[in-house]
């Protein structure tokens, strides 16, 4: 080329040529440069990569300082290799679409199964999943405060973080494909509506767990009454119950069915048939009594067996009435509907045999029968806090549910309890 051999000061046409070669050199060089780097971090936003290979495509016609039969053969090579890339690239995005349309649905379809699950559990909170930021997040919102509450903790009272923990847990087992979840006592802590509320979202039908294996430990009764019991039928057969016991270092387990389910009077009723001894006979009759409110007079006789009253008497607002000999063979005749072998004097002389009572005591197998024999022997549980709770409130009246188990089959009451029992006793 003539100006590379010019020594001489340049016309201002010659530098201005020169200025256009360098400027397409530049733009050559450059795009050249990105072709080379290309690679998957360019290419990983899949929308922007149709319009990121075509602005790579080099058009040496705009380019006339370098348009020559060497270039353009290296070009079109290059062009080919893109406009392949180009045609991928069009399938995958169409694909992408696809993931994206059905990631779009899954969310609206979890997001209506959160926000109901918020409305049925009472929370006054609805949640969106929004794409920002090349990744999905939660968007928490107030149903009375319509902007992003940005930060839950300042809100979200222990009860609400604990319910969402558990509805993102959720999702999160079902992204990971998880075969075996194990859920370790999640729903203590909530009130009952609440609790049905969770397990519903958990197990209902159409629900993130529904055709999973899940272990759910828990010490709360109402769920089992659900899942066993009320809605049994919502739930056929996919739902297995088990009443697991600590003993000695040893965890025993026994299957709880739905015909393990009762009311307590049907408990009380079922053990007064089904045992042989009368104490205990009696003892049942007196909370069916004591729990169906039918205080009369065969109630307060047996109140008085049990307190070893030599002379039964009656608790009245006007003071203290013995029984008259008509109400002793009254409340006798009733009691005997149910115990036929009842005597007051005979038992109340065996009632009143500290060595008999504790031999009952020993024998048992029920704790709770245990409970009302340390009761019988020794009046309260004055000198011990823990003792007391057990026997003279919670146990002496009910548990605190309609329906539950029959404690004579089920060890209801703590192991340990029975443990201060005995010490007391002197059972070793």
């Amino acid at each position: 080329m003539e100006l590379s051999k010019k020594s001489d000061k340049l016309s201002v046409e010659e530098i201005e040529y020169l200025k256009q070669v360098k400027q397409q050199a530049a733009i050559l060089r450059d795009k050249l440069t990105l072709l080379r780097s290309i690679s998957f971090f360019n290419l990983r936003n899949v929308d922007k990569v149709v319009e990121l290979i075509t602005e790579l495509n080099i058009n040496i016609d705009y380019l006339p300082h370098f348009k020559s039969f060497f270039i353009i053969d290296i070009l079109t090579t290059i062009s080919s290799s893109l406009e392949q890339v180009l045609l991928q690239a069009g399938k995958l995005q169409g694909e992408v679409n696809l993931q994206k349309k059905t990631i779009e649905d899954a969310i609206r379809e979890n997001s209506t199964h959160i926000n109901a699950f918020l409305i049925n559990a009472g929370y006054k909170y609805q949640v969106s999943i929004e794409y920002e930021n090349n990744e999905y997040k939660m968007k928490l919102r107030h149903v009375e405060y319509k902007k992003v509450l940005e930060n839950g903790d300042q809100y979200l009272s222990y009860g609400e973080k604990n319910a969402l923990a558990i509805v993102l847990f959720m999702y999160e087992a079902i992204s990971k494909k998880a075969d075996f979840i194990i859920l370790d006592d999640p729903i203590s802590s909530f009130d009952k509506n609440k609790k049905y509320a969770i397990i519903d979202m958990l197990f209902g039908s159409g629900s993130g767990f529904a055709n999973k294996t899940v272990v759910l430990l828990t010490h709360d009764f109402e769920p089992i009454i659900d899942l066993m019991y009320t809605l049994y039928r919502q739930y056929s057969n996919k739902v297995v119950a088990s009443f697991l016991e600590l003993q000695n270092g040893v965890l025993l387990e026994k299957v709880i069915d739905k015909q393990c389910i009762k009311t307590f009077t049907e408990i009380c009723n079922d053990n007064i048939r089904n045992s042989n001894i009368d104490i205990i006979q009696l003892i049942h009759l007196r909370r069916h009594y004591e729990i169906t409110e039918n205080k009369g007079l065969p109630y307060e006789l047996l109140s008085n067996l049990f307190h070893k009253r030599f002379e039964p008497y009656k608790i009245t607002d006007s003071g203290d009435i013995k029984f008259s000999a008509e109400d002793i063979i009254i409340a006798t005749q009733e009691i005997k509907l149910h115990v036929n072998s009842f005597d007051y004097n005979s038992l109340l002389s065996k009632v009143s045999n500290d060595e008999v009572i504790l031999q009952l005591y020993k024998d048992s197998a029920s704790n709770f029968e245990k409970l009302e024999l340390y009761r019988t022997l020794t009046g309260e549980a004055v000198g011990n806090n823990i003792l007391r709770k057990y026997i003279n409130e919670t146990f002496h009246i009910e548990n605190d549910y309609v329906m539950q188990l029959n404690p004579r089959d089920f060890q209801v009451i703590p192991y340990y309890i029975i443990s201060q029992c005995n010490q007391e006793l002197g059972i070793t």
